[in-house]
Parts: structure tokens; sequence; C-alpha cells
């Protein structure tokens, strides 16, 4: 197997052995690497088609209907099994396919297929403005087009672009554009030479005087420093510098060590020493634009702008090494006074206020409490943004605004909650193991009791927390000693395992209780045993629950230590009575009949879906059924219903513009025309349909089957055997692949009874 950069691929486009396997960062490149390809194998006399995950070993085997070369996104893909993708790229027989996958995808936790002969796996890079790699900025060199062709470019430019850039991240087309402008600047078109400018040097030369005694001063606050950060300032007030663009390169200096920080390098500044920093440069930045707007005379002794750096270096350093529990008392007014400001969004405070975010969702196992109110005042609901896993926010809903937070608010789950009742009756707080459906309710459940366990204000036998103590008031925000884990983002290591045993055991140093919820145990492979192992050898005071998919999410020797329940789907009576809470939020008692079973259907006995389903009806101009079915995905029946009249009819002709997903629609094309087949299958017709979003139609199948019907005699076949023969090719696992001018053609032959339908 060859591994090279996605831009070296651009740079030299070539067909791999047998498998090309795109591993993408951000994917700013995708579509270039789509187009390479299909340049590349068009010129074989191959085209590029779209392929489902479930569908690889049927393409790239040669049982295609199409021969040609077979792209499978994973990134566009929702299905959770990539087993045919692994077994394909394993088998030496595999050719012709290429998959492109996110950075974090479950196919590259399995090492079976890597190394395997044949496959050329291209990857995106990490760009760093200190740190371009070759194949990276030879393709920022290609792209400048006010270059000429086959211009060369010495190694000394790279070194003073990288320089005038300052460091911190950019994605590729930033990198372009900024190299764009620092050639426009430093290439003479005549000389056809770069020639450094005397204010390009200066600029460098300054913004180091800056940024040096700036990272030693935050890493370690001396007179002697401060010195040298004030001197910094005074000399590019000096050389004519204003007061606001000094105040955006302490932004821009501050954010690019926030950067570094938050992509794991070195730096010698401690993290919540940090974001102090940021906060109070947050919290002063105020006072340092109401100078700089009064001007200045361009007097060179020591002026008011200068005097407020200087106190806010003070003030970092007095914070810095208080023994205080609240490093930012006496300015919470102040910060909350910026983070509730409107502002345009060129300014630089609201990117310095971003850094912020990043720092504070990297959320640790223990923080003190002036960094958790930080975080509530910055993050609100961003403390997911760095996650490795994202959770599909579908319509824009809050998943946990309307979680239940007591025992008594949960629904459907009184065998669980009859037995948390006995735990803390008796004291006794084993692990436990929540197994069901992704949006059941796991984690909901999990963090009620996570909450009454840590409570504070309980009586000890209390299973319900008293909602004013110090944890209860501030555990939605993040309290010491409670800690979410993932077993996708953190994996299975040996690392992983240590990290964890550290932080578990760091933390309890600081709580009263500690609770650790698991999620994706699947994924964490032996980390669970020797948790649980430690659990049980270790203080009595820590709840450790497991939240899985399956009973085989966790490992055998994890179900014996706990306790175990499944989570299914709720009834339609605790589901409508779930329904009425999240309405009530939204100020509305009771939905009409019809909405209502919609919503029902919608959510699936999932208390997730509900509560989406639930804001979509009640956040919009929701009046009628119809309204409620287009925003709750329902839209495409009626159309589906339309494209399997057309069909029937006695001339058909191909349409111009072939029919789409329609949004929000759950289901794909194929899908769709299977789901109306099934509505008028011969012993459903005269039926009225079981689903609410198929009964409005009702008029519509009954038409739709009669056509059919019609169409039976017309072609001297039964109304039985012509449905068969149209649900068995609508059923094939490859009519995905073939595409819907070819699907409907077939169907159309159908239809004229074995005759070839002429396009």
């Amino acid at each position: 197997m060859k591994s090279i950069l996605d831009v070296e691929f651009l740079l030299a486009p070539r067909l791999p052995p047998r498998v090309l396997v795109y591993r993408m960062r951000t994917g700013l490149l995708r579509h270039e690497m789509e187009r390479a390809l299909r340049d590349l194998f068009e010129q074989e006399g191959r085209e590029l088609y779209p392929c489902r995950p479930s569908m690889v070993g049927l393409a790239s085997g040669g049982q295609a209907l199409f021969d040609g070369v077979y792209l499978c996104d994973l990134s566009r893909e929702t299905e959770q099994d990539l087993t045919p993708v692994v077994k394909a790229l394993r088998d030496r027989e595999t050719s012709y396919l290429a998959v492109f996958a996110p950075h974090g995808s479950r196919l590259f936790a399995d090492k079976t297929w890597l190394g395997a002969d044949g496959i050329l796996l291209v990857e995106e890079p990490i760009v760093t403005s200190d740190d371009i790699p070759d194949a990276v900025w030879q393709f920022v060199v290609a792209n400048c087009d006010l270059l000429p062709t086959a211009t060369p470019v010495p190694k000394i430019v790279k070194e003073r672009f990288t320089d005038q850039l300052g460091g911190g991240r950019l994605a590729l087309p930033s990198l372009v554009q900024a190299f764009d402008a620092y050639v426009a600047q430093s290439f003479d078109q005549r000389s056809k030479e770069f020639v450094e400018t005397t204010e390009q040097q200066e600029e460098v030369k300054e913004r180091s005087l800056l940024a040096d005694p700036l990272l030693d001063y935050l890493a370690d606050p001396t007179l002697r420093d401060r010195a040298n950060v004030l001197r910094g300032v005074d000399l590019r007030v000096r050389r004519g510098r204003s007061y606001e663009s000094l105040i955006d390169d302490l932004h821009q200096l501050s954010a690019n060590i926030a950067l570094k920080i938050c992509s794991g390098r070195a730096v010698s500044v401690d993290r919540f020493d940090f974001v102090l920093w940021i906060a109070l440069l947050v919290a002063w930045t105020p006072s340092l634009r109401s100078v700089a707007t009064e001007g200045h005379d361009g007097a060179i002794h020591p002026n008011e702008f200068l005097q407020i750096v200087d106190q806010l270096l003070r003030d970092f350093a007095t914070r810095q090494t208080s023994d205080g529990r609240d490093r930012l008392a006496g300015v919470w007014d102040r910060i909350g006074d910026v983070s509730r400001a409107p502002r345009d969004d060129d300014q630089d405070e609201l990117g310095l206020e971003q850094c912020l975010v990043e720092l504070l969702g990297r959320q640790g196992t223990y923080e003190p409490e002036w960094v958790v109110r930080l975080r509530a005042i910055f993050c609100l609901d961003e403390t997911q943004l760095l996650a490795a896993s994202p959770t599909p926010s579908g319509s824009g809903h809050d998943e946990g605004r309307f979680s239940a937070r007591l025992f008594d608010e949960i629904v459907g789950r009184d065998a669980a909650v009859a037995a948390v009742k006995e735990r803390f009756g008796a004291a006794r707080h084993t692990p436990l193991f929540i197994y069901g459906p992704d949006g059941v309710g796991k984690k909901t459940f999990a963090r009620a009791y996570a909450r009454a366990f840590m409570c504070t204000g309980r009586a000890e036998a209390d299973y319900l927390s008293c909602g004013r103590c110090g944890v209860c008031m501030a555990f939605d925000n993040g309290v010491l000693g409670y800690v979410e884990l993932d077993g996708a983002a953190h994996g299975s290591s040996l690392d992983s395992v240590r990290g964890w045993l550290r932080d578990m055991k760091y933390f309890r140093a600081f709580a009263e209780r500690n609770a650790v919820i698991l999620e994706n145990p699947e994924r964490a492979g032996g980390l669970i045993d020797t948790l649980l192992k430690t659990l049980e050898e270790r203080h009595k005071a820590t709840l450790f629950i497991a939240c899985g998919r399956e009973i085989n999410s966790l490992r055998a020797t994890g179900v014996s230590r706990s306790e175990v329940h499944r989570f299914a789907r709720l009834s339609n009576a605790d589901a409508e009575s779930l329904v009425a809470r999240f309405c009530s939020h939204y100020g509305q008692r009771l939905l009409p009949g019809p909405v209502l079973d919609l919503v029902l259907e919608k959510g699936g006995g999932l208390p997730r879906r509900l509560a989406e389903a639930c804001a979509n009806v009640c956040g919009g101009t929701v009046i009628t059924a119809e309204d409620a079915g287009k925003v709750l995905g329902f839209g495409w029946i009626g159309g589906v219903i339309a494209t399997w009249t057309s069909l029937l009819g006695a001339t058909w002709t191909e349409p111009s513009t072939l029919i789409s997903d329609h949004e929000g629609a759950s289901l794909g094309v194929a899908d769709q025309m299977r789901a109306t087949l099934t509505h008028i299958a011969p012993g459903n017709v005269g039926r009225e349909p079981a689903l609410p979003s198929w009964r409005r139609h009702s008029r519509a199948l009954t038409h739709l089957a009669d056509e059919m019907a019609k169409r039976a005699a017309s072609t001297g076949q039964s109304y039985d055997s012509l449905w068969g023969r149209l649900s068995a090719f609508w059923c094939l696992d490859h009519v995905d692949l073939v595409g819907q001018r070819q699907a409907f053609m077939e169907t159309r032959r159908i239809l004229r009874g074995n005759t070839q339908w002429a396009a």
C-alpha cells in the first residue's frame, strides 16, 4: 500500500493499482479529487458511479449492472455497517473502487486492510502556516495566477512568507489567497524575481519583538518580560501604527497561541493560565478601544494606551498567582457585557471569543469553578464543538433542552426507575449498563441518575436530586467529579486506558462523589473491563454507567459486573404523554389528532426524534395535517404516487428532470418507489393504510391500484403477476446503482408486457 497527500495526487494524477482510499480532514479538495478520478478513468472508457457501503462488494466485484468505477463516499452516508467496505479492501480481486472517508471514520479503526497490496491511500494534511508541507507548498505555488508558468520560487520565499503569516492554522483556500497577496506585493513582474521590501522586513521584526515577550510573560509573568511587552507596543506606536491595529495584533498573537494549544502542539503556557489571559483580554478590550478612538498626538512618552496595556498585564500577573478560587472576581460583569454586546462580523474580538470557545470546548475531568462559569457564558450549547463524533442536529432542536432532570420525569422506564430507587435505598451503586437504539433516552436516564447520585442536598436514601445545591445548579454546565466519555472518540488503546484511569484518580481527590458515563462502549474494547475492575477496588462513592446500542456492545465480563437494562421504543401512550410535555414548553397544550398521529409516526417511539418533531411542528406555523406532513418530511409521498401514476399511463415521455430526494425525506428515491408498491400490494388494495402519513393519500392510492389493474388487463396479465414483477425488480439490491433513468425505462418495459420499451 502506498500513501501520498491529496495535493500530491492533484499535482500528478495517477491511476491506483486497485483501490483508492481518500482520508479527508476538511474535505476542501473533495470535488477536485472526484473530478481528477473521473478524468483519469474516462481516458480508459469508464464512468464514475456513486455507490453505497452495502453495495461495495457487488459493485467492485464485477457483478454491477454497468461496467465502470464506483465511488463510495462515507462522509455522505449514514450506514453504520462498514463490513462490506473492509472486506472489499482486503480482497485482492477488488478493483475499480474509490472510497472517500472522513479522518475519524470507523473505517480506519479496522487495521486489517491497512497494508494490503494495490491500495493507494491519499491523505489530507494538517496545514499550519509555520509548517507548510512541501507538497502543499508546491500546490499553493502552482495555483498562484500572479506567477508566470514555471517561475522558480526560492526557498527563502517560503520562509519569508511563513514569517509574514505569523503562525496559526489556515484552510488551503486561505493559504492560496494569502500567497497571492504576498506575490502581488513582493514579485517584480519586470525582473521576474521576488524582492522583499523594507516594510516587510520591519513588520516581521516588530511582530517578533511583541510576540516573543508576550509568550514568555504568559508562561512566567516577570517584571522584565512585562517591560519587553510594553517596549514592543511602544515601538509599534512610534512607527506610526494605530491603536486599533495594536489591539488587533494582541488579539491575533493570542489567537495564534490558542490555535497551537488546541492542535496539541507544545506551548510553555499553562492551559488555565491562557484561558485566564484570553478572558481578561476580552474584558479589557472595550477600555483599550475607547482610548484608541480618541487618537494620539504621536508623542514618544508613555501614553494612556500603554498605561491600560500595563494595567492589563499587571492584572493577569496578580490573578495568575492568586490562591483564590475565583480568578475572574470583579470582572464577571464586564465579561458578561462583552459576550452579550452586538458587533459586526469583522471585529477581531469575535475571533478571540471563538478561540476561547474552542479552549473551553476541551472540557477536562477537573476544572476550577471559574472555568465552568466561563464556559456557561461563552459556550452555551457549543461545548460539543470539538467532539470527535458530531451529533446530528436534525432541525436545529437542542437535544437536551427539554430532557428529564428527575426520575419522576422519566417516561416509560418504570422498571429501571424502580431498580434505581432500590439502589438508593440500599446505598449500593454498582455499575449499570443500558442498551437500546439511538435516541431512546439512555443518556437522559444516565444523567438523571448521575445528578441524583452526586447531589449534596438530598437525604441519603432519597433518589431525587434536590435542585438547590451547588451540584444541581451547575450540573448542566459541568461539575467536578462528573465526566462523560465516548468510546468512539478515545478508542481502546493502552494509552487511553492509562489516561482514563489517571483522570479518574485525579478528579477523585477533588470531589465527594464521582460519576462516569460511557457512550459507545463497543468501541472501547477491553477498556471497560479495566475500568470496572479498578472501580471495584477503589472508593465506593463512584458511579459507572455504560450506554450502548446492543447487548453485545459490552463484553461478557463487563456485563457480568453490571446491572443490565434494555430500553425499548416507547409505547404510543407513553410517547403521547411525552409529546404533550414537549409541546407545553412551546406554549401549546394539545395537538390536533391528525397532527399528533404524524408526530408519533415520525418519532417512532424514540424520545429524541419526538422532541425534534415537536420542535418542527410547534416552533413554526403548522396549522393543518398537510402543513405537519411537509415540515416532518412526509411531503414526498404525494410526489412519488404521482410518479407511479405517470409510469402507468398509456403514454409516457422521459422527463427532462428526474425526480430527486425531497427535502426532509428520510428515504431515497428507490425506497420511496418501493414503499408505494407496498401500499398497493394485492393484500393491501382497498384497505386503509396503517401509517398516518399515508392515510391522507388513500384516494390517490386507490386510483393508482385501479390504473395498475387496467395496465395488467391490457397486457394480458393478472394484477398479482404484474405487481410481483414490478416488486421483484424494484427490490433488487442494485437498483440504487443503475440510476433513475434506467430504472424507469425497465419499469416501462415491464408494464408493456415484456416488449422492449423504446425511448
